[in-house]
């Protein structure tokens, strides 16, 4: 990679940023840097500071993990990973559905994925908030959590799917006849389609941002 507006130092910490997001698909803690480079937490902020000043990162205020990398980075992406658009809030709009309130954009290696061919346009994020939380999966408030959904047709009986149901995002297993089977509500069957559960699409992964 070449950044020619960096130093050596200011350069090792960037990579190690943008690999470390590449396996994990969120950003390192500033004490997880300055252990992974044996440096102090000064010289973590120095070189933070240095790299959001020329244009590399972005960091948000208020949020853990908060190192964000900007288009200057994006242009070098890796080839085994793929963008991923990432929202807040999903909600039904007339037969189908809509997302709003874009968070991030994370990029996510396919090695975490089951399938090695990915469409990369069919593929969002959903993140979790304590409104649409996942006791059965071991989700709770101190943790955000994002779904990552692959729009698709091409669901069949048994697979694991992310639907709207009561304003919540809720996940369970399609069954016969276009029954959805909810794991919160004690395996009760709900029909897809109408007034009750809208499906939005195949669950690929979970990622916990903790």
């Amino acid at each position: 990679m070449d950044f020619d507006d960096l130093t050596p130092k200011q350069k090792e910490t960037l990579e190690f940023i943008i690999e470390y997001i590449k396996r994990n698909s969120v950003a390192p803690t500033y004490t997880e840097i300055s252990k992974k480079q044996k440096i102090t937490l000064k010289s973590v902020f120095q070189r933070i500071h240095q790299l959001k000043k020329k244009g590399y990162i972005n960091i948000k205020k208020n949020v853990p993990r908060a190192i964000t990398l900007t288009e200057k980075c994006r242009l070098i992406k890796p080839t085994e990973s793929i963008e991923i658009k990432v929202f807040s809030k999903v909600y039904k709009f007339k037969n189908t559905f809509k997302l709003d309130n874009l968070e991030k954009t994370i990029f996510l290696s396919t090695q975490l994925l089951s399938e090695k061919e990915v469409c990369e346009d069919k593929i969002f994020g959903i993140q979790c908030n304590d409104e649409n939380t996942f006791s059965e999966l071991g989700i709770g408030k101190s943790t955000t959590s994002i779904i990552l959904v692959e729009k698709t047709k091409n669901i069949s009986e048994g697979c694991c799917v992310v639907c709207l149901y009561e304003s919540r995002v809720v996940i369970g297993t399609l069954r016969v006849r276009d029954k959805f089977k909810i794991l919160e509500m004690n395996s009760q069957e709900v029909p897809i389609g109408g007034s009750n559960a809208l499906l939005i699409g195949k669950l690929r992964s979970i990622i916990k941002v903790f």
